[in-house]
């Protein structure tokens, strides 16, 4: 298989399957940059923007990040990813029940929140938001760990 036909497949999978998981739609689009998807992103973006109270979760966090690291769609959500974005650094990681935070179960939502930040955190947060990152990364580590 060549790596255009993987890409044509990869494609296909995620039109497929972008209003059942806009976090997967939100990623493929980001990684290919593809127009196809755009369309897709922009409205799971728009509706995890929307998101307040009980609505905003981890995953509305990741697609508005990387909605953040498509051009286009950087300008018109930054800002409620940087607001989303210090929402979830301000949660614990695990709830009092032992669950871990969406960041440390999924690293595809890291991965968006990632590449939000790389995108929109200016120098003044960046070492408070790498910070939090290399705590989730070391929760999850510890999670594989025992799992093994």
């Amino acid at each position: 298989m060549l790596i255009a036909d993987a890409r044509g497949v990869l494609l296909r999978t995620a039109l497929a399957e972008a209003q059942a998981n806009p976090l997967i739609a939100a990623f493929v689009a980001w990684l290919l940059r593809s127009p196809e998807l755009e369309k897709a992103v922009e409205t799971a973006a728009a509706k995890a923007a929307a998101g307040t109270g009980a609505e905003r979760s981890s995953r509305n966090v990741a697609v508005l990040g990387f909605a953040c690291g498509i051009e286009a769609l950087k300008p018109r959500y930054a800002a409620e990813f940087s607001r989303q974005l210090e929402w979830s650094m301000g949660r614990p990681n695990f709830a009092t029940g032992g669950e871990p935070c969406g960041a440390v179960a999924d690293p595809l939502i890291l991965a968006g929140m990632l590449a939000g930040a790389e995108a929109v955190v200016g120098n003044e947060a960046r070492a408070r938001f790498e910070q939090w990152a290399g705590a989730v990364r070391r929760d999850a580590d510890g999670l594989v760990q025992e799992a093994a």
